[in-house]
């Protein structure tokens, strides 16, 4: 390559570069922050994340009005009229026609910290899928999650944490079960009704895929029920109580287009109230896909992998491979 071409080539993605960040600043009002805020909060003693790589992505925080649209209180005992919401982003060169990446963690900044960490230093596989990835921190959420579960630790203090799996799918009518899981299933629609605001209000993607981790995955499966934007939907280690019933939401003929991948690790040993092991869902999930496309009398394509031994409640790098590839 001669002088001039590598010139050009170098000018060109500079441009490319200050006019991205340039329009993410139009969307959200923003200005574009050094990332070495959320790099020193990740790699502290709490968090141990550093090997958090946020060279080169853009990092945000986004303003959106949430009065009325949370039933829940934060610790302060009121509903905020407004929450911030960090987003970071890496934008890649290439097709433009090319879908984005958004991905959650759990409520967190613990868990949206590991997530980040192992996207970032995975990010390279994704560059031949994806026009941009985001990655957008629930945190902000959190104290409303706390709100959400108190009945539900009432229920689990009254009887011994946990004692005899009384919390779990498999010993509850589905009466009971509402009774204790109802408000943090209703918490996660109402977050995915606010994350579907920002994806395409603020950032107004029109062709996005969803990864989910943790809690993160279930409000992924309430969020690809609400907009059609929705063309695919990847779980890593979802913690979500009710499964994946909100898709019986979507139509057959979408699902029928939706792209479906799940994974879990065989060393995730983590604990839910409604599962004695994280490991254990991939057998619950499976098995109500099948149900799900028996109901819908719909051939889904969805695919579902045991990583071993894995790298315990996370994002497996396996599973980004299995989506860059898919």
């Amino acid at each position: 390559m001669d002088y001039k071409n590598k010139y050009l080539k170098y000018k060109m993605k500079y441009l490319s570069l200050k006019q991205s960040k340039k329009e993410l600043e139009n969307l959200t009002g923003g200005m574009w922050k050094d990332p070495s805020n959320i790099h020193q909060e990740c790699s502290t003693k709490e968090n141990k994340n550093k090997n958090l790589n946020l060279k080169e992505w853009f990092v945000d925080e986004v303003d959106i009005e949430t009065r009325g649209k949370l039933s829940f209180k934060n610790k302060d005992g009121i509903t905020e009229p407004n929450l911030k919401f960090n987003i970071i982003k890496k934008t890649f060169e290439g097709d433009e026609r090319r879908p984005d990446l958004v991905a959650m963690a759990g409520l967190s900044f613990k868990s949206f910290c590991g997530s980040a960490e192992v996207i970032t230093q995975n990010i390279d596989k994704l560059k031949n899928k994806f026009k941009n990835v985001y990655i957008i921190n629930l945190n902000p959420f959190k104290d409303y999650q706390n709100d959400a579960c108190k009945e539900y630790k009432k229920i689990f203090e009254d009887h011994n944490g946990n004692e005899d799996g009384y919390m779990f799918r498999t010993k509850r009518t589905p009466e009971e079960f509402n009774e204790i899981y109802g408000n943090e299933i209703k918490l996660d629609d109402e977050i995915a009704g606010i994350i579907n605001e920002i994806i395409t209000e603020k950032l107004k993607l029109t062709d996005v895929h969803v990864l989910g981790k943790c809690q993160g995955g279930s409000v992924s499966i309430q969020l690809v029920s609400k907009s059609d934007v929705y063309k695919a939907l990847y779980l890593a280690v979802p913690g979500s109580p009710s499964h994946i019933t909100p898709l019986y939401k979507i139509s057959k003929e979408r699902l029928e287009k939706m792209n479906f991948i799940f994974g879990w690790n065989d060393n995730d040993d983590y604990a839910f109230n409604f599962t004695l092991a994280s490991i254990n869902e991939k057998a619950k999930y499976d098995e109500e896909i099948g149900k799900l496309e028996f109901e819908k009398k719909a051939n889904l394509n969805c695919q579902s992998y045991h990583f071993t031994p894995g790298n315990k409640h996370e994002i497996n790098p396996e599973l980004i491979s299995k989506i860059a590839n898919s």
